[in-house]
């Protein structure tokens, strides 16, 4: 049993029935399961994030009648981006309403979306 001095009395610092071993083993528990459980993302929060893509997504196309096209495609928490496609019509008068398909790619530390045309891609299975 290893004995260690404190505010001049003798207190049990690891034993097996010590106080501190306890409180200390406890503590670490605690800790952990804290540290662990803010590695997931609970269903709400991913409820969230899709709404946010689909918005600024929408908002960035600046398309009429946008619609989101397909699931969300996510990419490795390392690269932290979103991908998404976004159908709709051209406001532009030269366009003459034509239906258009865009890439738009979420960044989810700024919350920013940016679009790029994906004409190959106008023939997805709807």
């Amino acid at each position: 049993m290893i004995l260690r001095e404190c505010t001049g009395e003798y207190t049990q610092w690891l034993g097996g029935e010590g106080k501190m071993t306890k409180l200390f083993i406890f503590s670490v528990i605690i800790l952990l399961l804290v540290n662990v459980s803010g590695y997931a993302s609970s269903p709400e929060a991913w409820a969230e994030h899709d709404l946010k893509v689909r918005e600024m997504c929408i908002k960035a196309s600046g398309f009429r009648e946008a619609k989101a096209e397909g699931d969300i495609m996510l990419f490795p928490d390392e690269v932290g981006y979103s991908a998404l496609f976004i159908r709709g019509r051209y406001p532009q008068l030269h366009m003459k309403n034509r239906e258009g398909l865009l890439l738009c790619v979420f960044n989810r530390s700024t919350l920013e979306a940016y679009v790029t045309e994906a004409p190959n891609y106008q023939k997805l299975k709807r």
